[in-house]
């Protein structure tokens, strides 16, 4: 008679249990192939949907199948030396580059950009006292038919049409007239006769600066204490500033407002967003985590930027005196995004064309009034709206953002009593999903980069045309019959505007890597920086 201490017959539980712990190993192991199967699985889907969530499950599922083969092998009747190699070897990995590297910054596919840990910083320009204390003359700051005034160019709508661009980069390549050190930001340059202003980070102040187009020398700086870092978006300035006559326009990601002397760079006037609607850093930061990246938009004597806030009857956005900064009028009920306000002309009429947080919105230049609104959901904290909106015709408009939401044409009419309605005229979820950058158009088609993938569609009809070239989170200008793309590693590309086919004409590396900043195009010249870099490239003309 069995006791429950008394030895089992072999075909008794004690059996069972020997045969559960012989079958442990083996569905431990088979479980770590079907992790790395799946592993695999997404990888091979990354182009197709979003290289960032793409990544995200690779390293899930990739310590999943780590640590699942580690435990099947160390029950498994094998060597000790297998699974302490398999267990030890990743962990010994990390930490040797933990030990050599530091995180610099994360790409725009959340990918880690490592540094060496003992490596300097390069010294980074000073003032060159070109100015002097008259400022800088007039003859270099007269405005050209090429400058590039404003974020996106001369209208925002990254087109340039009056140049034609050599696409023979062996016999005619473009020259690197120079490259230099740069403070953080990602806020790109705007041009007007051979002045270059961006903004910049430098220790715990926040810079707008002047730099000589030909040479890159640093005409003047003017500061504001602070800054806005965030772990994925990294830190500095984020939008660009505005140049008009003999003003600069800069949109601080801290809240301030400047109006400074393109001359000199001396205030003419400032003013606190974050006074004007309530918040302070902090609140906004939780609410507008990547910053105050709206870049002003002047029309007239009208200043129009993102504003924001906890008080119902803050605003979208804000119109403030060119002449001395006091507010003209506020509008809108919606959050703000990472868009820029735009000119637009819609049904005979000029508005402001706004992407907000969960909305489009077209708005009155005189009175701010909201004049019509398109849903376009969003998170500013999450799934971001960030593409200006392309207004095709004088009824149509074309929006696209990353995080599967993809593109959708909106159709706008007035009825007899001048009430404003739309209607989506197609709507693709799959395509023009863009997540830093915006969309061009030439000949009824768009062009823009599909979570990172280089695509063109048809505006009529929504339906792809084709889809190749990956340039990572770059972006991309229209100039001619030429698209010119700066890709997130760096690389100036040159690829043709056809519909028909992909064609990319050249490449030429030019900076280092996580290169999100919109370029700049005054002529055939191109100022393009990142956060570290920033170098002024001549491109080849066709006569």
């Amino acid at each position: 008679m069995n006791t429950p201490n008394t030895p089992t017959t072999p075909d008794g539980p004690s059996s069972g249990l020997q045969a559960e712990v012989r079958m442990l190993p083996r569905i431990l192991l088979g479980l770590a192939s079907v992790l790395i199967l799946a592993t695999l699985l997404v990888r091979s889907f990354a182009q197709q949907y979003d290289y960032s969530a793409a990544n995200v499950f690779t390293l899930l599922l990739g310590c999943l199948s780590w640590f699942t083969l580690s435990l099947g092998l160390a029950t498994a009747p094998l060597p000790r030396w297998y699974w302490r190699t398999v267990a030890f070897a990743p962990l010994l990995m990390v930490l040797i580059t933990a030990i050599f590297f530091r995180v610099d910054r994360i790409n725009g596919e959340l990918l880690p950009q490592l540094k060496y840990r003992w490596s300097v910083a390069k010294p980074l320009p000073s003032e060159s006292g070109e100015a002097g204390s008259g400022g800088i003359s007039a003859s270099r700051l007269a405005p050209r038919a090429s400058d590039w005034p404003q974020f996106w160019g001369p209208d925002r709508t990254g087109t340039v049409t009056d140049i034609s661009l050599n696409g023979n980069w062996l016999d005619a390549p473009p020259q690197i007239v120079w490259k230099q050190p740069i403070g953080a930001g990602w806020s790109s340059f705007a041009v007007q006769g051979d002045v270059a202003v961006t903004m910049e980070q430098r220790a715990n102040e926040q810079w707008v600066s002047a730099y000589d187009v030909e040479t890159g020398a640093l005409l003047w700086h003017t500061s504001t204490p602070g800054q806005h870092y965030h772990a994925l978006g990294g830190l500095g300035p984020r939008s660009t500033p505005t140049l008009i006559g003999n003003r600069v326009l800069a949109h601080m990601p801290t809240g301030p407002l400047l109006c400074l002397d393109l001359a000199t760079g001396q205030r003419i006037w400032e003013i606190d967003l974050y006074a004007l609607t309530g918040w302070d850093q902090t609140s906004a930061e939780q609410r507008v985590p990547w910053g105050r990246t709206g870049s002003p938009l002047v029309i007239d004597n009208l200043v129009i930027v993102p504003l924001g806030g906890p008080k119902p009857d803050s605003g979208s956005l804000i119109a403030v005196s060119l002449q001395d900064g006091h507010t003209v009028w506020s509008a809108g009920s919606d959050g703000i995004s990472y868009s820029s306000p735009q000119r637009a002309r819609l049904l005979g009429v000029d508005q402001v064309l706004m992407v907000n947080e969960q909305s489009v919105t077209g708005h009155e230049i005189a009175s701010g009034k909201v004049l019509w609104t398109v849903p376009w959901p969003g998170q500013s904290s999450a799934a971001a709206n960030v593409s200006q909106p392309i207004a095709l015709d004088e009824s149509r408009v074309l929006l696209s953002k990353a995080y599967g939401t993809g593109c959708q044409l909106v159709q706008f009419a007035k009825d007899a009593d001048q009430q404003w309605s739309h209607r989506v005229l197609w709507q693709n979820k799959s395509s023009l999903k863009t997540k830093f950058t915006s969309v061009v158009v030439r000949d009824h088609y768009a062009y823009g980069l599909n979570d990172g993938i280089l695509e063109c569609i048809d505006v009529d009809t929504g339906k792809q045309q084709w889809k190749k070239g990956r340039y990572r989170q770059g972006q991309l200008l229209l100039v001619g019959d030429k698209l010119l793309i700066t890709s997130e590693s760096g690389s100036l590309v040159l690829v043709a505007a056809d519909p028909k086919d992909f064609s990319e004409l050249a490449k030429l590396p030019i900076i280092g890597d996580v290169t999100w900043n919109v370029p700049a195009l005054s002529g055939n010249r191109l100022l393009i920086r990142n956060a570290d870099e920033a170098a002024l490239v001549r491109l080849p003309l066709l006569p």
